[in-house]
């Protein structure tokens, strides 16, 4: 990344995999493989199950982290993905963000919530250096180490040319399939990587992962 000209954008979808990407359900991510580098992604996190709310935590860190669980939860599910709480302009924070700190504040791997953010923010500083986030669990990725982003647009598929060209970073969540894994779902994030692809700025870096196991999947 030349921080004198950065662009990256991650779109994630929970429980992604290789077998998914075929010519006919997902034309867009196929004909990127032509020409991009490809690789097999570690989702490990600081469980031995990692669920969509733990594999978006672990975007911003950069090392094994997790996402806490309900204090009622249903046994064997994963934790909800956090909804965001608008700031009344632009940008909007990740609720129970205090709450995923302290989750990884005393484990062994050193995980810092935010930290993609947040050393974004600290090399550009505040003018040039806001994240942008998009869609289910984007949020836990980009947001700084306060839980903050700076550019909030729900729905991706509201996502227009200024909104993926106007911060350095910009973090794009798709729901996770089900686990018929139909073709409808499959369509849907392929649209999505084909229209960012699309608009974002040229010399960019795109990043597509599968960011974690699916919610309904067993270790």
């Amino acid at each position: 990344l030349n921080l004198m000209n950065p662009s990256v954008v991650i779109v994630g979808m929970p429980g992604l995999r290789w077998t998914d990407v075929t010519p006919e359900a997902t034309p867009h991510l196929w004909e990127m493989l032509d020409r991009s580098s490809i690789g097999q992604m570690s989702t490990r996190s600081a469980r031995s199950r990692t669920c969509p709310a733990d594999g978006w935590v672990q975007i911003g860190t950069g090392n094994r982290a997790r996402y806490p669980i309900p204090d009622d939860p249903v046994e064997g599910s994963c934790q909800p993905l956090p909804p965001m709480t608008s700031s009344g302009g632009d940008g909007a924070r990740v609720e129970r963000w205090d709450a995923v700190v302290a989750e990884n504040a005393d484990l062994a791997f050193d995980a810092v919530p935010g930290l993609l953010g947040q050393t974004l923010s600290d090399e550009l500083g505040s003018d040039a250096g806001c994240t942008a986030a998009s869609g289910p669990g984007s949020g836990l990725g980009a947001a700084d180490r306060e839980g903050w982003v700076d550019q909030w647009t729900p729905d991706p598929i509201s996502l227009t040319r200024q909104a993926v060209r106007t911060c350095p970073l910009l973090v794009v969540g798709m729901p996770p399939p089900s686990a018929e894994r139909r073709l409808g779902e499959l369509a849907g994030v392929d649209g999505v990587v084909g229209a960012v692809d699309a608009m974002r700025a040229p010399g960019s870096l795109m990043l597509v992962l599968g960011v974690s196991d699916l919610a309904d999947e067993r270790a």
